[in-house]
């Protein structure tokens, strides 16, 4: 499972991240593993950690961040895979997040040898070996080409058109036509779907925030209730739960958002 946030207030993360876990079935989950990327600045930071340490704590996962964004995961790595840190998505290259909707599987036929066809670069950032991985490898490479790993995070543009090229890269592996891809960047948010499900949700303002102790309905007058009325942004999951406010993206599409907050959608 997955979710990915982006949104106009920084301080105000934790507060979008309630009503936004308790519409999918991120919160409280229990999973083999947890991981998460914010980012501050200039700076990534991750948090991995064994399900086995508690159920999944969303507001949590907002800590330490200065720009409003978020990647969430809830992993169940393959069998006979035990927990590594460095294998637990979300991955992380400079200035990108990246996850995976779907197995992501790691023994099957060609995934070897799509790996080896890389070039080298590429193959020494790999860690997991896996489906998912592989894609964003291509997607690295892809942004690399069209100079967008330089400096700050690549325009929403760039960045469809590596994630439709990693899609591409890996639609003849077993499992590669159904995965769904997202990548967070500073500058934007991009999701491709194929098969499997994903779903936006628009976030305009919220009425009320438990984390905050305000009451629904609280008055404009009130500096901290105008912040959380003002709130805007944007989310993805592929775990929706019905009656959330989710709204799936059709299949054989690629959704992406800007600093400006304007959701694009484009046929794959």
């Amino acid at each position: 499972m997955l979710l990915a946030v982006k949104i106009d207030d920084a301080d105000l993360l934790r507060c979008a991240l309630g009503p936004l876990g308790r519409s999918t079935g991120l919160a409280g989950a229990q999973v083999a593993a947890v991981g998460s990327g914010v980012f501050q600045g200039n700076d990534v930071l991750l948090s991995r950690r064994p399900g086995s340490l508690g159920p999944v704590d969303v507001l949590s996962m907002a800590q330490g961040t200065s720009d409003g964004l978020l990647l969430a995961t809830l992993d169940e790595p393959p069998a006979g895979r035990h927990f590594s840190e460095e294998a637990i998505p979300p991955l992380r290259h400079r200035q990108w997040l990246f996850a995976a909707s779907g197995e992501r599987a790691t023994a099957t036929p060609g995934l070897g040898r799509a790996f080896e066809a890389l070039p080298d670069w590429l193959r020494r950032l790999g860690a997991a070996g896996d489906l998912a991985e592989l894609a964003f490898l291509h997607f690295l490479g892809e942004l690399h080409r069209a100079g967008g790993l330089q400096g700050p995070a690549a325009d929403p543009a760039a960045a469809a058109e590596a994630l439709r090229s990693a899609a591409r890269a890996i639609s003849t592996l077993p499992g590669g036509a159904d995965l769904g891809l997202v990548a967070l960047g500073g500058r934007s948010l991009v999701a491709l779907r194929r098969e499997r499900p994903l779903a936006q949700r628009l976030i305009r303002g919220l009425d009320g925030c438990e984390d905050c102790g305000l009451p629904a309905g609280a008055p404009e007058s009130s500096p901290i209730g105008r912040a959380h009325r003002r709130l805007r942004g944007i989310a993805v999951t592929d775990a929706p739960l019905d009656g959330g406010g989710w709204v799936a993206l059709p299949e054989q599409t690629i959704f992406s958002v800007d600093r400006s907050l304007e959701p694009r959608l484009e046929p794959l």
